[in-house]
């Protein structure tokens, strides 16, 4: 039985005792404990730009930069990288890694339509029946952001901002009315940015913000720092199931019918 990681390196990168099986002492070796781990590569194909990079992102054994490989197949793999409708490129993950589940995020570059965002999915090849297989797939900022408008009360006020690299509004405020509480639900991957100004703006203004972070294992401080200064919550949503725990919150916040029909633990204002 191999009792170490792949190499030295490796257990060193992992904070694992080269010279030991055990290195916490916790009767898991080494080579057998999962770590929460995560790889990026920057797959810059000029020719098909619209992917700008892939993440995979899992609690694991080994080190995931030596077992785990991302990489752009369009032009080494005609089949697939013929398909039609494609965009982007083919990608190909391997890992030699024991996990259980893992998130695989696909960064669109700014160039990217909302059009062409609204109607993606995802395909994987299946090999042994040489056949692509729709996959379910999950777009949680729109999940997200239909449900919350969903559950608004009927005298509640509700516009929407798109953002990518800009920002663009889908829907001015429904009603306007002086008296209102004021409230901003900023549902993000991470990847943003907001300065002194506007944030400055929202607190003398006593606009409370709502931030959501999607898809991360770890917590984003910006996006935390956001919602304490302005009086609002910080959420974070992994998982579909953990959108969940969000819904109750928001629930308890703001006073919504909490029946559940169906008793599968979304309450049915949120069911879609």
């Amino acid at each position: 039985m191999d009792t170490e990681v792949d190499s030295d390196g490796d257990e060193i990168e992992l904070n694992f005792s080269p010279l030991l099986v055990d290195t916490d002492y916790n009767g898991i070796w080494d080579c057998d404990e999962r770590i929460f781990q995560n790889l990026e590569v920057n797959i810059g194909n000029q020719e098909r730009n619209e992917v700008s990079s892939v993440s995979v992102e899992f609690e694991c054994t080994g080190y995931i930069n030596s077992t785990t490989s991302i990489e752009d197949l369009y032009g080494k793999d005609i089949y697939v990288s013929d398909t039609v409708g494609l965009v982007g490129v083919p990608i190909d993950i391997n890992s030699t890694s024991a996990f259980d589940s893992a998130v695989i995020k696909f960064y669109m570059d700014s160039s990217c339509t909302l059009e062409i965002l609204d109607n993606l999915l995802i395909l994987w090849y299946d090999e042994e029946n040489d056949r692509f297989v729709e996959q379910e797939t999950t777009c949680y900022r729109k999940l997200a952001s239909k449900n919350y408008v969903k559950a608004q009360k009927r005298d509640d006020q509700t516009g929407i901002v798109l953002f990518a690299s800009t920002a663009s509004v889908a829907c001015g405020l429904t009603n306007s009315r002086a008296d209102s509480e004021k409230m901003i639900l900023l549902v993000s991957d991470g990847e943003s940015i907001i300065n002194s100004t506007t944030l400055n703006a929202a607190i003398s203004n006593d606009i409370k913000i709502n931030t959501v972070y999607i898809g991360g294992q770890n917590n984003n401080e910006l996006l935390r720092s956001i919602a304490e200064q302005t009086g609002g919550q910080y959420f974070k949503a992994v998982t579909a199931d953990e959108l969940i725990d969000i819904y109750s919150e928001i629930i308890v916040d703001q006073r919504i019918d909490s029946t559940d029909s169906d008793g599968d633990g979304i309450p049915d204002i949120f069911e879609i």
